[in-house]
């Protein structure tokens, strides 16, 4: 009842609680299992309490039966069970929903039977906002049930609406296999803090009066196109890298025009090929293939092995049956041999790219004059490094990009056309447990199978396209961009961060004036980073690929840059905070560190990395958006220093979070601020 009790707590509307309801709330918190006599407001936290421990036993029966179908394993008629078993499920918590519903009806019947504008309690309002949200009830339909009119919402001060759609899930991306493609719990967050930050900007619940969302180091785009929906001012895509900035613009406005370009590729892979023109050879294919191997070698069926040989004879394979089986594997050398050379060749053209003259291409102008010509060579251009960057980043890398070498075989590519959900390539799809021989079956019916412009998707996710139909693109300094006035909100994840001593075109200095910048910052401003422990940059590691020391000596000493100015110090290395000793200066209230409970997401079945230590930096109170029991956890600046600077583990902060949130919740839930 207790953790029910905290948890409501921390939804709309925030207000002074009556001394009656604050009594009964003590109660509650204090775990006194002393007798509750009936009263309205025992009535009223009883009645969801019963409904929301029901609800919770339901949804364990949906989650296990949902577990047992989805197992591979798991052998047709159970499956079936399954969805039988979900099915009633479902059903009970339809009934058991309109049980409670009745059930606050009747209560809000009981106590206020005329009606009218009496002053319900504050709890009641809060019970009423969890349920819209939670529950997914319209606004007019839930007051409908109950016996009241929609517009006693705005009377009550509380925006389930404007909550719903920062909760909904509109996660967005094109297929990529790039570093630092923004997972979906953590896009999900970013998108409930701009909704929060940008309430507190322009003190509106209206989607068309949030400030513009500013996303500093795009990348691929896919955090602005996720956070950015439909009714939201369209946002702001930066990226220093103009080939960033070609991929997010032509993706947006010429998906079309890339994929005849995907067509056009699978139709040249097919052709007859000249081996000695590609820049990965046969030497090089040997080097990949076990030589002698008669699915993969041509040569193996001219001079087979005794054991081949033996298999021949058992299965009484016929010359002809051998001889079509070295035209497959010449065309499995040729195709093997075309995907390595084409993938060489865009990693060529990426290399060598001229990005001072791409940043220079006016992209807002050119979306003002579309469509462009089709022989416009700007627009070539544009095209040109948007297919080659999705063409490199859609193959799955084993070292990582970094490294430039990549297993593109029949596998990856059947893997590449299965990400672009090809509705037709059911039958070339490959199986869970592939043999040889089912590659040479799979290899005949991709040479045979004919990709279409319009049978399939660039948009893995979501609606990336018509989320930045309206956006300003742009590759810029980051200086500028943040630049562009306070009436924003800035989402910033740095690729700098940890990668400060390598090649990465950021200086030392960019990357304190950035500090800089966002400790002076009017606006409100979301920091994306990897945590680590305050001493961890002085530690060695033998997979440290740097060729200098670290520029982060103390992960502490960096974290304090966000409210205190840092000095470089050179000779060191180093970044160090300058604080006055005599007259040391507080950590800002309004910073909070935001981390995930990974066990809590994986219970409500959320896909969440295990072993993430990712972290958001906000400076806002975003309390209001995260309740307890959420897969995120907030904890204010100051005790996440203290938790950084004593080592401790990114679970152990979590809990710390926790706790600290309960205790906030108990101290400060009879004022009005969000707990």
């Amino acid at each position: 009842m207790k953790e029910l009790m905290l948890e409501l707590l921390t939804y709309e509307p925030f207000g002074k609680f009556p001394p009656e309801e604050e009594k009964y709330i003590c109660q509650i918190l204090s775990e006194k299992k002393h007798y509750q006599p009936p009263s309205m407001i025992h009535d009223l936290f009883s009645g969801f309490y019963d409904y929301y421990v029901q609800r919770e036993k339901i949804c364990e029966k949906i989650k296990a039966a949902k577990k047992t179908r989805d197992n591979k394993k798991t052998k047709a008629a159970k499956k079936a069970m399954a969805d039988e078993k979900i099915k009633a499920a479902e059903k009970d918590m339809d009934d058991e929903r309109s049980k409670y519903m009745s059930k606050l009806r009747q209560w809000n019947a009981t106590y206020f039977p005329k009606g009218g504008r009496a002053h319900r309690p504050l709890l009641f309002k809060k019970i009423c906002f969890y349920l819209v949200v939670r529950e997914g009830f319209s606004e007019s339909d839930f007051m409908a049930q109950i016996g009241s009119h929609v517009s006693r919402i705005k009377e009550w001060k509380i925006s389930p609406e404007f909550r719903k759609r920062a909760e909904a899930d509109t996660y967005s991306v094109i297929r990529s296999y790039r570093s630092g493609v923004k997972r979906k719990y953590l896009v999900s967050l970013i998108k409930k803090l701009y909704y929060e930050a940008g309430r507190q900007v322009s003190k509106s619940t209206t989607l068309k009066k949030l400030p513009t969302f500013v996303d500093v180091f795009a990348g691929t785009a896919s955090v602005a196109a996720s956070v950015v929906t439909d009714g939201c001012p369209p946002p702001i895509v930066n990226d220093y890298d103009p080939v960033m900035i070609c991929f997010a613009w032509a993706f947006t406005f010429y998906q079309h025009e890339i994929r005849k370009e995907i067509v056009e590729f699978h139709d040249y892979l097919k052709k007859s090929l000249k081996i000695e023109d590609c820049s990965y050879d046969i030497t090089a294919y040997e080097r990949h293939k076990d030589k002698g191997n008669v699915f993969t070698d041509p040569e193996a069926s001219d001079n087979p092995s005794p054991r081949a040989q033996w298999l021949w004879e058992v299965y009484g394979y016929a010359k002809k049956h051998i001889k079509k089986r070295k035209r497959l594997a010449q065309r499995l050398q040729e195709l093997i041999i075309r995907f390595r050379s084409g993938y060489k060749g865009v990693n060529r053209v990426l290399e060598q790219c001229n990005r001072s003259s791409l940043r220079n291409i006016n992209f807002n102008r050119l979306s003002k004059h579309m469509p462009a010509p089709k022989n416009d060579p700007v627009l070539k251009d544009v095209l040109d490094y948007a297919s080659a960057l999705f063409f490199y980043y859609s193959f799955q890398p084993k070292n990582g990009h970094i490294y430039h070498e990549i297993d593109v075989d029949l596998e990856s590519y059947l893997s590449f056309l299965s990400g672009l959900k090809v509705k037709e390539l059911d039958d070339v799809k490959e199986a869970d447990d592939v043999k040889e021989a089912d590659e040479m079956k799979r290899l005949e019916k991709l040479l045979k199978f004919q990709l279409k412009v319009n049978s399939f998707t660039l948009e893995s996710t979501g609606s990336f396209s018509r989320h930045l139909k309206g956006a300003k693109f742009y590759c810029k300094p980051f200086k500028d961009i943040l630049g562009f006035g306070s009436d924003k909100i800035y989402y910033l994840d740095s690729p700098y961060f940890l990668t400060v001593g390598y090649d990465v075109g950021f200086s030392e200095e960019d990357h304190k004036e950035m500090l800089a910048i966002l400790r002076g910052a009017e606006f409100k401003w979301i920091f994306s980073i990897q945590y680590k422990p305050s001493d961890e940059g002085t530690k060695t590691s033998k997979k440290r690929c740097r060729t200098q020391p670290p520029i982060i000596r103390n992960y502490g000493d960096y974290y304090r840059g966000f409210y205190l100015p840092l000095t470089l110090d050179t000779d060191q290395r180093a970044y160090m905070p300058k604080d006055d000793p005599n007259d040391p200066k507080p950590v800002p209230s309004n910073l909070f560190a935001i981390l995930f409970d990974v066990d809590t997401a994986k219970a409500k079945g959320q896909d969440i990395y295990r072993y993430t230590r990712e972290i958001l930096l906000v400076n806002f109170n975003p309390l209001r958006t995260i309740p307890l029991h959420n897969s995120a956890v907030v904890l204010p600046f100051d005790l996440f220093l203290q938790c950084a600077d004593a080592g401790m583990n990114y679970r152990d902060i979590v809990l710390k979070a926790i706790d600290w949130r309960r205790d906030y919740i108990e101290k400060n839930f009879a004022g009005k601020i969000p707990v």
